[in-house]
């Protein structure tokens, strides 16, 4: 595992991190512009999908709460503030943006065994 010092003030002792823990720390302090766009879209996930319940239900709850960055969407947010557009269908745009990310990497998990 590669670690790495954080730059710190002089007043603290420098911060290691190894690099997983600070590409997660570097992601978050990019779309933390978009992070309350980001919260809302969380639980629109499951929303928008219009699953019955059941196993489906199940393994999209099971898929969509196991976290993850979320990079499309807020890149979609991103575009979304440049071009001043907050309109009724910011978030359902921002969730098809994960469904299809999701959808390839179930896709490539599946053809790959």
């Amino acid at each position: 595992m590669n670690s790495i010092q954080t730059p710190t003030d002089t007043a603290q002792q420098p911060v290691t991190l190894d690099s997983s823990e600070l590409a997660k720390t570097l992601v978050a302090d990019a779309v933390k512009p978009v992070a309350d766009d980001l919260r809302r879209l969380e639980p629109k996930l499951l929303e928008y999908s219009d699953c019955p319940d059941g196993a489906s239900r199940d393994i999209l709850e099971h898929v969509f709460s196991a976290g993850g960055k979320r990079i499309r969407p807020a890149l979609y947010f991103f575009c979304a503030r440049l071009c001043g557009y907050d309109g009724p269908h910011l978030l359902s745009v921002a969730a098809v943006c994960e469904y299809v990310h999701t959808a390839s990497l179930l896709h490539d998990d599946v053809v790959d065994n």
